[in-house]
C-alpha cells in the first residue's frame, strides 16, 4: 500500500473560516499566465458570508467574484467552459459568466436535495459538463442540456430566448461519458 503525503494549499486567509468549501475549479490567469484555483466557500478571513477567493500557485489568496450574484449563497458547482464561469447557486438557475459579468442565466434552477431523498444536499451533484453541453437535473427532476457553443454564439439580447434541450421524466443523478451518452437514474431506481 502506497502512502500520499499530502500539502496543504493555499494562505492561511484561504483556509480560514473552519467552515464549508463548496465547489473549486482550476482557470488560467490571463494576466499572470498561471493557474489559479478558484474556490466558493462560506466565511473566513476574506468574507463573514459566502464567497469565491481564487488562490494563485504560490498560495496567495485574493476575493473573487465569479459573478455580481455569487455572495447570495452557497455555490453548489463551479466549473469553465473557454473564458467563461458557469455556476449554480444552491437551488439556482446556470449563470453563464465572465470578468464578473452575466453572458445568461437560464430559466431553469437545480434541485437544492436530492428529490427522492429525506436528507442530504445537492451539493456539486447531477451537473455535468461533457464538450460544450452542460447537463443538469432541474427542480421537476428533467434533464436539462444546454449547448453552450450554440448559447454564446448568440447576440444580445436574442441570447435570453435561447432554449435548451429538456428529458422529461423523474431522475434523480445522471452521468454522461466522453461521447455525450447520458446515463441516469429515476425515481423508480431505473
Amino acid at each position: 500500500l502506497k502512502t500520499l503525503t499530502f500539502k496543504d494549499f493555499g494562505d492561511d486567509a484561504a483556509r480560514s473560516g473552519n467552515n464549508w468549501i463548496n465547489t473549486a475549479v482550476a482557470v488560467h490567469n490571463t494576466v499572470t499566465q498561471q493557474t489559479e484555483v478558484v474556490i466558493h466557500k462560506h466565511a473566513g478571513t476574506h468574507s463573514s458570508g459566502n464567497h469565491s477567493v481564487a488562490i494563485s500557485s504560490d498560495g496567495k489568496s485574493r476575493l473573487f467574484s465569479v459573478q455580481p450574484n455569487d455572495r447570495s449563497n452557497h455555490m453548489a458547482k463551479l466549473l469553465t467552459y473557454g473564458d467563461y464561469f458557469v455556476s449554480f447557486l444552491y437551488n439556482g438557475p446556470m449563470v453563464v459568466s465572465k470578468n464578473n459579468t452575466v453572458a445568461f442565466t437560464s430559466k431553469e434552477k437545480i434541485r437544492s436535495a436530492p428529490a427522492y431523498s429525506s436528507y442530504g444536499v445537492n451539493w456539486n451533484r447531477n451537473v455535468r459538463l461533457a464538450g460544450d453541453s452542460v447537463y443538469f437535473v432541474d427542480t421537476e427532476c428533467r434533464i436539462v442540456v444546454y449547448d453552450l457553443s450554440k448559447l454564446l454564439a448568440i447576440a444580445e439580447p436574442e441570447r435570453a430566448k435561447f432554449e435548451p434541450k429538456i428529458e422529461k421524466g423523474t431522475f434523480e443523478e445522471l452521468c454522461v461519458d466522453s461521447e455525450g451518452q447520458v446515463t441516469a437514474v429515476s425515481k423508480e431506481g431505473r
